[in-house]
């Protein structure tokens, strides 16, 4: 079922019919929940991740790879968002790296939301979060 949801959104997005998805096609797939486009720089690290094939575009089965990696994503967030938002505060990102395993400094909390938060609300939105991730991945 999952596979063939990819399918059809990776049709969908395909508007040129290539084959391929490429960095402005990728737009259309993603949403981060907050009806404002997603990061420019995610979709960048998404492709340079799962763009096995080195040629700037997503085919179908790194599309399925990457479907699949922002689903488990959203699915992350969606559980650290505490509050329903369609964000992560400073309160909720601290538990949620402490439910991670990890004890870091409040200092260190603010460097994250600094750093991923491109509204300057001291909020992290899905992509931003993605983004975050994804520098920890890489």
């Amino acid at each position: 079922l999952a596979m063939l949801g990819a399918s059809v959104i990776f049709q969908a997005v395909d508007r040129d019919g290539s084959g391929s998805i490429s960095f402005t096609e990728l737009q259309t797939a993603l949403s981060n929940g907050t009806r404002t486009t997603f990061n420019p720089e995610t979709r960048k690290m998404m492709i340079a991740m799962f763009d096995t094939n080195g040629d700037g575009s997503i085919g179908f089965v790194e599309f399925q790879n990457l479907w699949n990696y922002i689903n488990d994503w959203t699915a992350c967030f969606r559980s650290f968002d505490a509050d329903g938002s369609g964000n992560i505060d400073r309160r909720e990102l601290t538990n949620a790296l402490t439910r991670m395993g990890y004890r870091l400094s409040p200092q260190f909390t603010t460097v994250m939301i600094n750093k991923f938060d491109r509204s300057h609300m001291g909020r992290i939105q899905l992509d931003d979060s993605s983004s975050s991730a994804l520098c920890f991945r890489l």
